[in-house]
């Protein structure tokens, strides 16, 4: 899925593409909201439990550098919404002290240590501290260039920032001097500290920055069938089909997923799109802002239920395919309207259960493959992802029994769609808003049927001039 930032845009909209066939590898560390490749990294502190006097509760943080961005993983003991303040729950109140040159001397003098940065994430805000003692108030902490990883509720969170930021809406920040750096973890309403007392220390590694392997575009095989989603905002595909289609013709998709095209029937979306790309024959389904496109039969779809989101049965060339596609385009309600995403995420859930079992909306072949995909504006509870992913409805009494969405695999898998260009994950990003980059976009697929072989996300910011030009 891609959504981002096109030049044009203030509030990007990434694409995502998706080739099933082998799977692809990550980078340590990738600000992707999962830590497993943090195992290794030294120099971790942990923190008892429930020694806080509220429900902001640390237990373990951990620290490290790539040679140009600092990079914390912090755990805590209650599920937590990161960019949700203290009254709005699972929100939180919780702090952190950034002394990037390691002297008590520079900065701010708190806890011990002078730091240079102080990011609250419960009011997703921060203040600069400079050498000379003044500080500025930072309008929000994307002007820190600060990365967070995940974007719904955990206990689990990673965060980064630069070393440095040439130039922002308050000048230039030197966040990271090393070779140094002191990090402390806590409240403005002074529950829980991390260390209890002193600060976990951490030597810059002094590594030259190793830039991550470029993801090229290209099919890894002709074989592949290849899904490509993107949310288009507000319509804007038939307002100017132009640079969308620019972007679907450097990734030659089999099958276009959108979300928000509100305006236009199938029949005009896939005119565009059939025409922009070459393609002899094609195929379109929508309701409402959900659509399929594709280059192949659509042998039925339908309406997820009384929600926009869509459902369709995709005929795969037999060549390439033993079995059929169902694809779920997804467009699940924003911001904090918790119950409007359990409910839809619920609705999918249980039709893929329906659909495997038998019982409409059509009919499948059960051993069919499927795939997931669109905007789950994953910014609320991550039960909303798991009840897809694994299959544990949330409202069992309307929506029926937990099931196994994998089949014999149990689980459906969750593609990484990090970026071409760098090692992130956030699909979604508004650089003058409050919210930081967020993982807002998820591909899920069903590995028993098919294998993921090329997948990424694209930020046309990250690309090269010469890259633009296709």
């Amino acid at each position: 899925m891609i959504r981002d930032t096109m030049k044009w845009a203030t509030m990007g909209l990434l694409a995502t593409m998706a080739a099933f066939s082998a799977c692809a590898t990550t980078t340590p560390i990738t600000l992707d909201g999962e830590t497993a490749d943090w195992a290794g990294v030294p120099g971790e502190i942990s923190d008892p439990v429930g020694d806080a006097s509220g429900s902001d509760d640390y237990t373990r943080m951990q620290v490290t550098d790539d040679g140009e961005r600092l990079f914390v993983r912090f755990q805590v003991s209650n599920e937590t919404l990161l960019q949700r303040g203290i009254n709005d729950a699972p929100g939180n109140d919780f702090e952190f002290l950034i002394d990037g040159d390691g002297n008590a001397n520079t900065g701010l003098a708190i806890e011990g240590i002078g730091a240079e940065l102080k990011i609250r994430f419960g009011d997703m805000a921060g203040t600069y501290y400079r050498t000379n003692g003044s500080s500025v108030s930072l309008p929000n902490l994307n002007t820190a260039k600060l990365l967070i990883g995940p974007s719904h509720s955990a206990t689990d969170f990673e965060f980064s920032i630069p070393y440095s930021v040439p130039s922002s809406s308050v000048g230039a920040l030197n966040l990271v001097n090393g070779p140094t750096v002191k990090v402390v973890a806590s409240h403005d309403s002074g529950h829980d500290r991390m260390p209890n007392s002193g600060a976990l220390e951490y030597t810059l590694s002094g590594k030259v920055p190793t830039p991550p392997q470029v993801v090229t575009l290209e099919r890894e095989s002709i074989q592949d069938i290849r899904i490509y989603s993107q949310n288009v905002e507000r319509s804007s595909f038939l307002d100017n089909p132009a640079p969308f289609l620019r972007m679907m013709n450097a990734t030659d998709p089999d099958i276009v997923c959108l979300q928000e095209q509100y305006t236009g029937t199938d029949d005009e979306v896939l005119a565009i799109i059939k025409n922009g790309l070459g393609w002899a024959e094609g195929y379109a389904a929508k309701v409402e802002d959900c659509a399929v496109i594709s280059r192949w039969p659509i042998l039925n779809y339908s309406r997820i239920f009384s929600h926009n989101n869509i459902v369709a049965h995709v005929d795969l060339p037999d060549e390439r395919s033993a079995v059929d596609l169902v694809v779920f385009t997804v467009h699940s309600p924003c911001c904090d309207n918790e119950s409007g995403r359990d409910s839809e995420h619920d609705a999918i859930a249980a039709t893929w259960r329906n659909l495997m079992n038998g019982v409409g909306p059509f009919t499948i072949d059960p051993a069919d493959a499927v795939v997931m995909t669109g905007d789950f504006n994953m910014v609320g509870y991550a039960r909303q992802l798991h009840n897809l992913r694994d299959g544990d409805i949330i409202d069992s009494s309307t929506w029926g029994p937990d099931f196994s969405p994998g089949r014999a695999e149990g689980s459906l898998k969750v593609a990484p769609m990090t970026h071409t260009h760098t090692r992130t994950s956030h699909t979604w990003t508004n650089p003058n808003g409050s919210f930081l980059p967020g993982r807002l976009d998820w591909v899920l697929y069903s590995s028993d049927a098919m294998t993921l072989r090329k997948n990424y996300t694209m930020d046309l910011e990250e690309f090269s001039s010469a890259e633009l030009t296709f």
